[in-house]
């Protein structure tokens, strides 16, 4: 394997809207953050965002729904209407949130890279 190797895959991913930052109830600001895969007792393996700025227990996890995140990052394939609430949701969460962290060891810091919205309602 070539050193400069890295690898690389894009999600869909639904956050909570920005409300300056605020714990619980607004998404992290776009950025490349530190990272580590993790298990977590309610989500099963996941990926822990280290050091957001004033902001703690950032996990990606699975979920389908906005009212599924309390300020983390749910992760799927793509965005869609499931049920009725008239708010976005995201598909194959599950699966996509195994794929994502099939590529990580547990414990071993990486880079991840949320990047900015692209679709708000």
């Amino acid at each position: 394997m070539h050193d400069s190797f890295q690898n690389h895959a894009q999600f869909a991913t639904l956050e909570l809207p920005w409300l300056n930052n605020q714990p619980f109830v607004s998404c992290i600001s776009p950025g490349t953050y530190k990272a580590v895969k993790t298990y977590s007792n309610t989500f099963g393996w996941c990926i822990h965002i280290l050091y957001a700025q004033n902001r703690y227990g950032i996990l990606i996890h699975a979920g389908n729904f906005y009212t599924n995140t309390k300020g983390c990052i749910l992760v799927g394939n793509h965005f869609s209407y499931i049920n009725a609430d008239n708010q976005i949701d995201i598909s194959n969460s599950k699966k996509s949130l195994e794929i994502l962290t099939s590529f990580f060891i547990p414990e071993i810091i990486f880079n991840i890279t949320i990047q900015p919205t692209i679709y708000q309602k």
